[in-house]
């Protein structure tokens, strides 16, 4: 058999990149425990920090191709770490990070946290996980104070109803499933 697929029921299952032997994907593989590393820093790791892992995001295809008509060079998507929120019903970018990727202001909705409840901008984004690979374009993502944190986006319910997210505390691990 094949040491990138598994089977189920005697039917060839694909497995996600970041479980195939050789990825590239950074976030499973950065939460993997080489060997002889101590399980407990791993999973300390993801304790401390939350499950965090590389998305993309940039202006929507729509805007890019309407810069492109004008002879203007649209801004390819930007990578940035992403932290999974179970708690947060849209996904929401970091204010700051917004504006520099020049995303366009739609709209705006009031935000509930820990901190109150406030105003925040709506943008139109173009959404891509690149594992496993899905993408969103447009979609609509809210501004959010995110500073001094290790991440620029949570991503919310809005994104996660269509996904499984496993979480494994004891390996120090988590996925989303299509």
């Amino acid at each position: 058999m094949d040491a990138n697929s598994l089977k189920h029921f005697g039917r060839p299952i694909p497995m996600a990149p970041s479980f195939q032997r050789n990825s590239r994907i950074m976030a499973a593989a950065a939460r993997r425990p080489r060997l002889g590393q101590d399980f407990s820093q791993v999973t300390e790791e993801l304790r401390k920090r939350g499950a965090i892992m590389p998305v993309q995001i940039g202006i929507p295809s729509s805007l890019a191709a309407e810069m492109t008509a004008k002879g203007q060079t649209p801004p390819p998507p930007e990578e940035i770490q992403a932290l999974v929120d179970t708690g947060a019903s849209i996904t929401a970018i970091n204010v700051p990070v917004a504006q520099r990727l020049g995303l366009p202001v739609t709209g705006s909705i009031q935000i509930g946290g820990a901190t109150g409840v406030a105003d925040q901008p709506l943008y139109a984004a173009l959404f891509r996980i690149p594992d496993p690979f899905v993408e969103w374009d447009p979609m609509t993502v809210a501004g959010a104070n995110l500073s001094g944190t290790p991440f620029d986006i949570l991503i919310g319910r809005n994104v996660l109803c269509s996904m499984t997210l496993s979480y494994d505390g004891k390996s120090g691990r988590f996925s989303l499933i299509l």
